[in-house]
């Protein structure tokens, strides 16, 4: 049945209480640095439990996210569990883009294993401008994510009232420096009721940007929350995204260990924001997008 198509979960973060092993660093935690540790030790975010979760919930498979809140750069968790689980989960790490280390160590995690994206995370400078999206350091780093065909994943913060318009014109411009690499947006670019937004939550930016055929969206349950907030309809802009983008474009994630919600209501929200959307274009945005992308490969 179409309400119960298997899900894949592009954005679901995995944390241990093995502190021990992999230390926590909860520097600059929304919920508290106390408040993260104490979730962390006493409801860790395991491959068994969260498969669990997925099972329960019909969710086939899915991507490891780095844990940025607890663990920051340091991506040995997430890169373990999809070592022993690949045929569930591939791992976005996170490095810093500007780092002139950070070319030789993607490579090093990729040759290892279970590694299939790179998220690059940050906030705009006074400048206005993002250190992922910009300087040869950066560009070096975009370079080597493109040479061994992993999925970069542009998680761009916003200051209060800050528009994601100049950044997601400049990804247009990446996506053409880089034409082989494939650039998926973090909880789709921000989109919302903001004064250049339209009535579905689309800037002329995400417009522009859906000319450039390597991105996608990937639209979280962060988006849906917000699309609560200001009135929009989760369905609506689902499905004007795909009318600009195509569904094949378009991937969910449950953001599972930051938006810390009943795993069971945040895949129904999912599945109900596909409403408006055909049979085939359900099937991709709901699995085979994000799957195509993140999964690991046989050899």
């Amino acid at each position: 049945m179409a309400d119960r198509l298997p899900l894949y979960d592009t954005h679901a973060h995995f944390y241990t209480a093995d502190a021990a092993a992999y230390p926590i660093d909860p520097t600059g935690a929304r919920e508290g640095e106390a408040a993260l540790v104490h979730r962390i030790m006493t409801d860790p975010g395991t491959p068994e439990r969260v498969f669990a979760l997925w099972d329960a919930a019909g969710v086939a498979a899915g991507a490891a996210v780095q844990y940025n809140t607890a663990y920051k750069t340091d991506n040995r968790y997430a890169i373990r569990i999809a070592q022993e689980h690949p045929g569930r989960l591939g791992t976005v790490v996170i490095l810093k883009a500007g780092d002139p280390a950070t070319p030789a160590a993607l490579a090093g995690m990729a040759a290892a294993g279970g590694v299939t994206g790179l998220r690059l995370v940050g906030f705009s400078d006074e400048a206005g401008r993002f250190e992922f999206l910009e300087g040869a350091a950066a560009l070096a780093t975009w370079a080597a994510a493109e040479r061994l065909g992993l999925v970069i994943v542009l998680m761009i913060r916003l200051k209060p009232d800050e528009s994601p318009e100049p950044a997601l014109r400049r990804v247009a411009d990446l996506a053409a420096a880089f034409p082989a690499a494939r650039i998926v947006i973090d909880h789709a670019g921000w989109p919302g009721a903001m004064p250049e937004s339209d009535a579905a939550g689309l800037t002329p930016a995400h417009r522009a940007l859906a000319e450039a055929r390597t991105v996608s969206l990937k639209i979280t349950s962060l988006n849906f929350a917000r699309f609560e907030r200001e009135g929009i309809a989760a369905d609506r802009f689902v499905r004007a995204a795909a009318d600009l983008y195509g569904a094949g474009r378009l991937m969910w994630g449950s953001d599972f260990g930051n938006t810390l919600t009943d795993y069971a209501l945040l895949a129904d929200k999912a599945r109900r924001s596909a409403a408006l959307l055909g049979e085939a274009e359900r099937r991709a945005y709901l699995h085979y997008s994000g799957a195509a992308l993140f999964a690991q490969k046989a050899d």
